[in-house]
């Protein structure tokens, strides 16, 4: 239980870093060659990003023309900015996603380091 309090608190910090970098800079932009893209430093970022924009993409909550509440339509400097209110939803949802994801292969990790009982 401790490992997993300290794995969760390092995704935590890693997440407040990374969701100040997105409040300042906002959300790094690699799409289209009709816009500038961002720097190329910043694709890890974007990536760690990926699994709260899949699941905001399917709640209906993220990206696009119809509904800009995370992230907007527009691009500028290669980065689509974001407000605070969209810069919170979107760091909330992929440290619980992540969280979600580091539990889940952490109990697989320990059910596969646990000796099978011996057969009767």
């Amino acid at each position: 239980m401790r490992r997993l309090v300290q794995l969760a608190a390092g995704v935590l910090v890693l997440q407040l870093a990374l969701g100040g970098l997105l409040l300042g800079r906002g959300f790094p932009y690699f799409g289209s060659r009709l816009v500038d893209a961002a720097a190329w430093w910043e694709l890890p970022v974007a990536l760690y990003h990926l699994p709260a924009i899949q699941v905001l993409s399917a709640a209906g909550l993220c990206c696009g023309l119809s509904n800009g509440m995370v992230l907007r339509s527009r691009v500028i400097g290669g980065h689509i900015p974001m407000e605070p209110r969209g810069a919170l939803i979107l760091a909330v949802t992929n440290w619980l996603c992540w969280c979600l994801l580091t539990l889940g292969l952490y109990a697989y990790w320990s059910r596969r380091q646990r000796p099978a009982p011996p057969a009767a």
